[in-house]
């Protein structure tokens, strides 16, 4: 399983897709059980699961044959195409709360672009440079992701009022940005000057990048942010290992693994529950939850692996699971069921 964050993906490969899962058979008391939900038939092959807003809009990306992913919703049952600018494949990055979808999308020469799907129209957001892919977007319809430029350097970039904005880096030539909240607080990752060859992550705000550092190792990277500043990502440790962060006030906190050396959070709420996956004791790649200082195995019996990539904000969970009847990721959401749970 590929460890890198969604921006990276955006804009390389512009392929992502989106799964969801039921749940935890065994949960104790303390732990919220769900419900799962297949979004497409278990015998399609689709991978990438990364959004879902707080109308249960899911999107994601839907694999259609060699090198062919298309952007896809799924919501009440429908499944609907965003499309592409003419070439073979096209990539989510998020979905809002008023069903605006931000992405990047082919044209037939082979380059991509940035787009904003909004009421059925697929709209290019340009690009400063050769390629560009946009990776989040908030409630006030401000756009994030990342430009390449011809010397093959990367910046992020905000997309706003119909201008590119440039958000610079931390010193180094590659940086991308991942998400941003409705402050207008970006974050994501970046080189630096003194080392070009590892990211740090990075919170910007107000117009100042702040490296966010590490847990100890040589690189981090930023992957979500909510409304409080909260950021959570992945970084090395100082043992070597990949372990999922959560940042607040000033410090980087570590959140441990399901039993593995490797755990990766992708996304955050505005009521602090943080989704992702880590690799268990099984050596297998589970989708977590963490919440309240735990964080909690979404496995279930008939699971090989699975991933979660987003939350919404009453707890929904998308992600995907792979079986082993058939080794394929499937998209799925996990909704919450316990009775007497805050949602």
């Amino acid at each position: 399983m590929n460890i890198l964050l969604k921006p990276a993906l955006l804009i390389l490969s512009l392929a992502i897709a989106i799964l969801c899962f039921p749940s935890l058979a065994n949960a104790e008391n303390s732990t919220p059980q769900f419900s799962l939900t297949w979004l497409n038939p278990r015998g399609a092959s689709s991978r990438g699961a990364v959004s879902i807003n707080n109308k249960g809009q899911v999107v994601g990306t839907y694999n259609v044959g060699y090198n062919q992913n298309y952007a896809v919703l799924w919501f009440n049952g429908k499944f609907t195409d965003l499309g592409t600018f003419g070439g073979t494949t096209s990539g989510v990055g998020h979905i809002s709360n008023k069903g605006e979808v931000v992405g990047g999308a082919t044209f037939s020469n082979g380059h991509a672009h940035a787009f904003l799907w909004k009421n059925g129209v697929l709209t290019d957001l340009g690009t400063s440079g050769t390629d560009s892919g946009a990776a989040s977007i908030n409630n006030e319809t401000q756009i994030v992701g990342a430009v390449t430029y011809a010397d093959n350097s990367t910046h992020p970039a905000l997309w706003e009022n119909g201008q590119i904005k440039d958000l610079g880096s931390l010193g180094g030539n590659y940086a991308s940005a991942s998400s941003i909240n409705d402050k207008g607080w970006v974050v994501g990752s970046s080189n630096t000057a003194e080392d070009p060859n590892h990211t740090h992550a990075f919170l910007r705000r107000e117009g100042n990048m702040t490296d966010l550092g590490t847990l100890g190792g040589t690189f981090s990277g930023a992957a979500g942010v909510n409304n409080d500043g909260w950021v959570v990502g992945v970084s090395q440790t100082l043992s070597g290992d990949q372990h999922a962060f959560l940042w607040k006030n000033g410090a980087m906190q570590d959140l441990g693994t399901l039993g593995g050396n490797v755990s990766n959070a992708q996304a955050i709420n505005n009521k602090e529950e943080i989704v992702g996956y880590s690799i268990g004791s099984d050596g297998h790649y589970h989708a977590f939850l963490w919440r309240n200082d735990t964080m909690i195995n979404l496995a279930t019996p008939n699971e090989e692996e699975s991933e979660a990539y987003g939350i919404s904000g009453n707890g929904k969970i998308v992600g995907n699971i792979s079986l082993y009847t058939d080794s394929l990721f499937h998209p799925v959401i996990w909704t919450p069921s316990r009775r007497g749970e805050n949602y």
